[in-house]
């Protein structure tokens, strides 16, 4: 290996990047070159580089790395399962030109990959200038239909700014939050167009007005915190534990889609609607009824099963009241009792079953495209039920009518939600994405953070 060897890394998906050391084209063996391409742009675009290396499995790039993996650019791209990966190679800054299948590739400063501008130092300012160019076409557009005296609420511009400005500006939040941090001039450039939104067109005050206080007025967060508020936001939902929340807890996350059942195995359930006590009887005549509701009061989450045969509750040990944490929603709590009520059916004694809910939450059972982990439980437990050759039939059932079963678990949820930590142990404790991406009191977890 000489000085003018060039290192490079070739990432796989689910796997570490391999290195291996080049100093020309001609070195690279057969199989890894790519095949000559009619124009410059198909050399890179092309998924056909490949390259066999002793020790190692056959690795093939993807997409736009064709001929950055072979060290001809100084910063290296790969793709995998978890995004866009950097890693900045140990080249020379000076201009390299090389020529491979009749195709002559040279260096370049900044690169842009799905949108995100590169560049070799990873300041991402050549990204946040153009994001900013962009907002400011906007600004540009809603100026027009927004002026001092007349045109768009100010309520109605804080809603367009929030739905397309910030949009913009966090794209790629996870690779660019890192550089918020160190980024003074491009600061300023996020500064300015958020100005033009906060001081111009939502709080309307004179120029003097500061940033700060135009933002405080207008109830925006700045920009940079935005961006590394999307960024937390993200490694949330990626990963099941969240650096910024207590060990012992963990952040609710969807069920991998390879954990979703055979297609064969998976059995759509109607749900039937209810809104009277009179049609209990007549659709769930001599089935077992399985009342589920979840509740949230006072700050307190609680849900409940109450279990019925012929219009009367069974014995108070049939009858269930589960507690959750008090940061829990009532969309958990209702998937809880739902999927407590199929744990019942599943391992029940009965043959047929029904299964009561006043929530819409029942629908998220029935979809199986939704990978909610608890909903994912209850139609395991509906899968065993069927195979145990049980009946399961699911109802909606309209709220506050008169149901008994209905208003029983109703009531139930709500002392399971007031009763005390030490009488009922918690069925339920991980964090909901909507509790981690701000606190109940509507101010972000993450404004405190940096």
């Amino acid at each position: 290996m000489t000085n003018n060897d060039r290192r490079v890394s070739i990432g796989v998906s689910g796997a570490a990047p391999v290195r291996i050391w080049v100093n020309s084209v001609a070195n690279i063996p057969e199989i890894a070159r790519p095949r000559p391409a009619t124009h410059a742009h198909e050399a890179f675009m092309r998924p056909d580089f490949e390259a066999s290396i002793a020790g190692a499995p056959t690795v093939k790039t993807t997409s736009t790395t064709s001929l950055k993996t072979i060290g001809l650019i100084p910063t290296l791209y790969y793709i995998s399962g978890g995004g866009i990966h950097l890693q900045h190679s140990n080249l020379s800054s000076n201009a390299i030109d090389k020529e491979t299948g009749g195709i002559s590739v040279s260096t370049v400063e900044e690169i842009k990959i799905l949108g995100l501008t590169v560049d070799c130092g990873l300041t991402f300012n050549a990204h946040i200038a153009n994001v900013c160019r962009k907002a400011l076409g906007v600004y540009k557009q809603l100026s027009k239909a927004a002026r001092v005296n007349w045109g768009l609420h100010p309520e109605i511009i804080k809603i367009i700014y929030k739905a397309t400005v910030e949009r913009i500006i966090a794209y790629a939040a996870s690779a660019v939050a890192p550089a918020t941090h160190k980024v003074r001039t491009k600061k300023k450039e996020l500064n300015t167009v958020q100005r033009l939104f906060a001081q111009k067109k939502i709080c309307k005050g004179y120029r003097t007005v500061s940033l700060s206080a135009a933002l405080v007025l207008a109830g925006m967060l700045p920009l940079d915190i935005r961006i590394r508020e999307n960024s937390a936001l993200y490694e949330a939902r990626r990963k099941e534990k969240f650096r910024h929340l207590p060990e012992d807890r963990q952040v609710e996350r969807k069920a991998p889609y390879t954990a979703r059942p055979h297609p064969s195995e998976d059995h759509q359930i109607p749900v039937a609607h209810i809104t009277s006590e009179e049609e209990v009887a007549a659709q769930v005549d001599g089935a077992v009824q399985i009342y589920t509701d979840g509740s949230k009061i006072e700050g307190k989450v609680g849900a409940s099963i109450s279990i019925w045969i012929d219009r009367a509750e069974t014995t108070a040990k049939k009858k269930k009241k589960i507690k959750l944490s008090s940061y829990c929603t009532v969309y958990q709590a209702e998937l809880l009792t739902l999927s407590k009520a199929a744990e019942v059916a599943a391992s029940g004694t009965s043959i047929k079953y029904a299964i009561m809910s006043d929530s819409l939450a029942i629908d998220t059972i029935v979809n199986s495209e939704l990978l909610h982990p608890l909903a994912m439980e209850a139609r395991r437990y509906l899968r065993q039920a069927r195979l145990g050759g049980k009946s399961v039939t699911l109802h909606w059932v309209k709220a506050h009518i008169g149901i008994q079963g209905n208003e029983r678990a109703d009531a139930l949820a709500k002392e399971a939600a007031l009763t005390s930590r030490g009488r009922t142990e918690e069925h339920y404790d991980r964090y909901p994405v909507s509790f981690v991406k701000g606190s109940s009191q509507g101010v972000p977890i993450f404004t405190c953070l940096y």
